[in-house]
């Protein structure tokens, strides 16, 4: 059809025709441009007023009847218009919908008017009407192309005869090409035709209809439409065809298929959950039975459903408390955590910890409760099981053959068993809530005793310690003690146990073996016979004063030598050998002759006994040598008279004394081995940070404008060379725990800045499928007094093994107040810590699962946070949850908020002097050049490999700098840094000195002289020109006037 003939046609059937629309109430909700143009009533005056308002009153009636019959329907109505009085309309209306649950919504009214022409006054006025009609007709031909709701029109065979530009907007179909397309094969999906058939039938018996159709859209994605179809018809009235206006609600039905998709999925959800879900209605019969709770009470869904929950599977004696719990849930209070008793189908009792939730429907009336179930029927036997061996222990403890006794945290008494009684006489009622140690112990021992405790209450445990316990009839009771830390369920101290070992018995004996040894130590030394011995490699390890006297080699001269070797004649050296050999499997050897040269070179000729020494053991650990007769020297042999002295072989007696001497031994073994690796780990530390200050120094004097490739590759070579620096770091904390050595120093600080910073530093290290998180929960709280970089060090330390272990999740770190404490808390999700190996993680050199590190960072924080009086413990159980928590605790005053003084990080321009003292010339000059390029660019720089070398050019020279290592032995050179420093400031030279070192050497060179200590490698440039500049001004500050 062209477009002539079709807009023809349209104004045919549309003559004198107006469209409205009303809501369910009557009122107009649409007032088109033709019903303004009849009535004379604006749609901004109109709308939502109700349409009876403007009617006769049999039109009221009318109308009232029509919205009460809620069914499409015609009638004729008198309508008052605003300047041509009552005009006649012929009203179709058509029932409005809504698509999904069929509610009535209103009509959609198209109107034609037929007020009669012979009652115009005059032709002029009907030429008027005419032309208000044809202005009527053309506005409603704008309306509806212009239209923002989408419309078109068929014929009675379904050929599309309207199309507005909406609808090809929304179907990517010009109006041209759609007219004279068959609606239903072009635009409908096959699926569809039946259900839009007998809609569109249905209208064209003149029955108006509201449905949702689903269209292909011009992006070939599928449209929703909302439409209402009316009847066209001719002048004649007869129906020619349907016309629909739409509502796209495309977005609604996707977003309906969404909430349908959700409820399919949760149903689903919830039907497959590994936790139990059930449910009931308002009158406690079941409504929901989950595959899970189906699978632990025996009972299948069908044979669940409807029945009673609490008759059917509570206990008798708990169906009443179980009711009320229900009855809340049904007055919509929630219920977390509540341990419900279920019975299931083979009478077995399950253990449910289970949280109840009110259930509601759409319009939030309450239909029910839903229940989201724990099994926790192992754990609930586990628990019974660990209170039962809980009480067998305790049977055991008060009726052990060993004295066990125990503490509080405030060091009175709180355990005390039957075998405590016994051996002191006290008895429970008498011991209990006094203080062990000023009640118990004897006052010699107090003090140490207290310790022991001390530290057993910061988790440091104490094995073997020796006590002397004072009785009820005032004699002493030797124990020997394990003291071990007592804890609570969640991992606090809350005390100490001792068990001990009665060793009253065995103390006596061992003093009076004591007693026996040293006697026999002192005859041995003082016997008038010559006493030696050697170990089982015929090393001499006894020497007694006559046998010194006899052979001129005092006992340390003759200590470790070969006695064979050393001390026998030549020629009977085979044949002592021999013997020895013979002692030193067990065989006693007697009346040998033996020559044994002197320290003057004579032969001194003695008889001896040799004697197989042994351990206690019983295993042979070398010989002794007992002299019974001694001859004169070999060269007056011709008048020789033997003088015969008899000694007592006391091997036996002597056993004692020498496993005592083994245990001094031993002692002082182990001390020579923590002296080597204090010299070890000095010795290192120097070694390696000579390199590596030289490599930093090179990577700081880098140029900016080096490619990204490069860039790279020299800041991946600043994280190996701060990470070795840290492992350097870590063995001298350790040799400074050693020695006692590790102070704090507390100072005003941010607990903010500090967790931003500790966040911002470690960030790069985290990996990039794990998101790194930090809460600050400190609630204005945020300036204490602590020791900045010591608290750091904890944290950091805690927080790199955190991150070592976390490949994917979460790492949170949370710092708060609980008290007095401050509580850092780090929680990752990683695989978690067994709890068996918790305790161990704060040992040195402990690692897990071959991580990369030194095994010093945990214990370098235990042992900060041990000086801090503070805590330091893990949460984590991998057979409960994977992840690990953490905590550490810190007594910290709070403090005054203090403003750091700003910096000038600048370079420094003036041409100050420097001087390098170090042995390396690589050190030298990767230093001369990092101050070139980062610190003092117009710096005049001088370098001298030792110590005396830089005395000799102070002599002729000055400096404002002096850079001083500590140890220049590459050099040449004797003095050491502390000594070069101690020269100048002796020689008043008034250089700004710098001591530096691998070494931990702050004291020394402070006591020297030393204006400031760098460790190398050395810190940032801009911390260098901080330093150099406040020294400098110092200096400048003490100069006299």
């Amino acid at each position: 059809m062209s477009e002539p003939a079709a807009l023809q046609d349209w104004m045919n059937s549309l003559k004198d025709t107006c469209i409205f629309a009303l809501n369910s109430s009557g009122e107009i909700t649409l007032w088109n441009h033709t019903a303004e143009s009849l009535t004379g009533y604006q749609a901004n005056e109109i709308m939502l007023q109700p349409f009876c308002s403007i009617l006769t009153s049999e039109s009221e009636r009318c109308i009232e009847a029509m919205i009460l019959s809620t069914t499409s329907s015609t009638c004729v109505i008198s309508l008052k218009t605003v300047r041509r009085g009552v005009i006649k309309m012929r009203i179709e209306g058509s029932v409005r919908q809504h698509p999904q649950n069929g509610h009535f919504l209103g009509f959609l009214c198209i109107a034609t008017e037929m007020t009669d022409t012979s009652d115009i006054p005059n032709a002029r006025e009907a030429m008027n009407d005419l032309n208000i009609m044809g202005q009527f007709l053309k506005e409603t031909r704008m309306i509806i192309d212009e239209s923002n709701s989408p419309m078109f029109g068929v014929d009675n065979y379904g050929i599309i005869n309207e199309w507005n530009k909406k609808m090809a907007q929304i179907t990517g179909c010009t109006k041209e090409h759609s007219h004279g397309l068959n609606f239903m094969d072009a635009f409908v999906l096959p699926q569809f035709h039946l259900d839009i058939e007998l809609v569109f039938n249905n209208a064209l018996q003149g029955n108006g209809a509201s449905f949702e159709l689903e269209i292909q859209g011009g992006d070939g994605y599928p449209l929703h439409l909302l439409v209402n179809v009316s009847t066209k018809r001719n002048v004649e009235g007869i129906i020619n065809g349907l016309f629909c206006i739409a509502e796209d609600i495309t977005e609604s039905a996707q977003h309906e298929r969404a909430v349908a998709n959700t409820a399919k999925e949760l149903r689903q959800l919830v039907d497959t959950a590994n936790v139990p879900i059930f449910g009931i209605d308002l009158y406690g019969n079941i409504n929901e039975w989950n595959n899970k709770t189906a699978d632990i009470s025996g009972y299948s869904a069908d044979e669940a459903f409807n029945r009673p929950l609490v008759e059917t599977f509570i206990l008798p004696e708990l169906r009443e408390s179980v009711t009320n719990i229900f009855k809340n849930g049904l007055e919509g209070i929630g219920i977390s955590n509540y341990n419900l008793e279920f019975r299931t189908k083979s009478k077995d009792i399950l253990y449910l910890l289970i949280t109840i939730t009110t259930r509601r429907d759409p319009e939030n009336n309450i239909v029910g409760v839903v229940c989201v179930a724990q099994d926790i029927t192992e754990t609930c036997k586990h628990e019974r099981a660990v209170v039962a061996t809980a009480n067998e222990l305790r049977q055991l403890i008060d009726t052990a053959n060993a004295p066990i006794f125990g503490i509080d945290v405030d060091g009175d008494v709180n355990e005390w068993n039957d075998k405590t009684v016994e051996i002191t006489g006290f008895t429970k009622e008498e011991s209990f809530d006094r203080n062990l140690v000023e009640n118990f112990i004897v006052p010699s021992l107090r003090s140490s005793v207290q310790n022991v405790l001390d530290k057993a209450l910061q988790g440091i445990e104490t094995s073997n310690y020796e006590l002397e316990f004072r009785t009820k009839s005032n004699e002493i009771r030797y124990l020997l003690v394990n003291a071990t830390t007592r804890r609570d369920d969640e991992n606090n101290i809350v005390g100490v146990v001792g068990v001990a070992q009665d060793i009253t018995e065995a103390v006596d004996r061992d003093r009076a073996v004591a007693s026996i040894a040293n006697e026999l130590r002192h005859l041995i030394e003082t016997a008038n016979a010559p006493i030696f011995g050697v170990d089982c490699d015929g090393a001499v390890n006894e020497w007694n004063k006559k046998t010194a006297e006899i052979t001129g080699y005092t006992k340390e001269e003759a200590f470790d030598e070969a006695l064979v070797k050393t001390f026998i004649a030549p020629a009977m050296r085979k044949q002592v050998a021999a013997m020895m050999k013979e002692a030193l499997i067990g065989k006693q050897v007697s009346n040998f002759e033996l020559e044994i040269i002197s320290k003057s070179r004579d032969v001194k000729i003695l008889l001896v006994n040799m004697t197989t020494r042994r351990n206690q053991n019983n295993e042979i650990v070398g010989g002794k040598i007992f002299i019974t007769l001694f001859l004169k020297l070999r060269r007056d042999i011709t008048n020789e008279r033997l003088v015969v002295g008899v000694a007592q072989d006391v091997t036996e007696d002597r056993k004692r004394t020498k496993e005592l001497r083994e245990m001094h031994y031993l002692r002082a073994s182990q001390e020579a081995k923590v002296e080597t690796e204090r010299n070890m780990t000095a010795y290192f530390a120097h070694e390696l940070r000579n390199p590596l200050g030289a490599i930093d120094s090179a990577l700081n004097a880098m140029p900016d404008d080096i490619n990204d490739s490069a860039r790279s590759l020299v800041d991946g070579m600043k994280l190996c060379s701060n990470f070795m620096s840290s492992i350097m770091n870590n063995l001298l904390d350790v040799r400074k725990m050693e020695e006692g050595k590790m102070t704090l120093k507390p100072a005003p600080m941010s607990l903010a800045n500090l967790l931003d910073g500790i966040h911002h530093m470690l960030l790069p290290s985290v990996k990039p499928s794990v998101q790194f998180f930090k809460v600050n929960d400190t609630k204005g709280k945020d300036w204490v007094l602590g020791d900045k970089h010591r608290i750091q060090q904890v944290y950091t330390n805690v927080i790199t093994n955190a991150i070592k272990y976390t490949t994917r999740g979460s790492i949170t770190l949370s710092i708060r107040w609980e008290g007095r404490y401050v509580v850092f808390e780090c929680a990752d999700t990683g695989p978690g810590i067994p709890i068996s190996e918790q305790r161990k993680l704060f040992e040195r050199f402990v690692q897990r699962g071959g991580a990369p590190g030194t095994g010093l960072g945990l214990a370098i924080a235990k042992h900060l946070v041990d000086l801090s009086d503070g805590t330091i413990r893990f949460d984590s159980d991998p057979s409960v949850r994977p992840g690990t928590k953490c905590i550490v605790e810190l007594p910290l005053e709070e403090s005054e908020e203090t403003r750091a003084m700003k910096t000038d990080e600048k370079m420094i321009e003036s041409a100050i002097s420097f001087l390098i003292i170090d042995d390396v010339k690589m050190n030298r000059t990767m230093l001369k050049r990092r101050i070139k390029r980062g610190i003092a660019p117009n710096a005049i720089i001088k370098e001298a490999s030792t110590g005396e070398e830089a005395l000799l050019i102070c002599g002729t020279e000055t400096f404002d700098v002096i850079l001083v290592d500590q140890y220049m032995e590459e050099g040449g050179g004797v003095m050491v840094g502390t000594d070069v420093v101690f020269a100048m400031r002796r020689m008043k030279f008034d250089a700004v000195l710098i001591g530096c070192s691998g070494n931990d050497l702050n004291d020394q060179f402070i006591e020297a002289g030393a204006d400031l200590v760098w460790q190398k490698p050395m810190p940032s440039n801009s911390k260098i020109i901080a330093d150099v500049r406040a020294a400098m001004l110092q200096r400048k500050s003490l100069k006299p006037p």
